[in-house]
């Protein structure tokens, strides 16, 4: 991206002349949110903000499980953290 983004308003200048700076800014902002997008994407189980909650998911089906099978002691069903994420 980073050559891309040298290389593209060398293209363009002929066409675009004064406005190859912002059209060049635009392109490289969409192509770098595209790249960031992959990146969290094709993780999604670490265990950061955006990722999946599984282990708030497991343990809510086996209290579930455990209180459906009718068992005295039902673990605690975990809930948000303070800021509001589920991890």
């Amino acid at each position: 991206i980073r050559y891309y983004a040298v290389l593209l308003p060398l293209a363009m200048v002929d066409e675009l002349s004064i406005f190859v700076v912002p059209v060049n800014i635009v392109v490289c902002l969409a192509f770098n949110l595209i790249s960031e997008a992959g990146r969290v994407l094709e993780d999604p189980f670490t265990m950061f903000w955006p990722a999946l909650p599984l282990t708030n998911m497991s343990k809510t089906i086996e209290a579930n499980l455990v209180d459906r099978l009718g068992d005295e002691e039902v673990p605690e069903i975990p809930g948000q953290d303070a800021r509001g994420i589920m991890m």
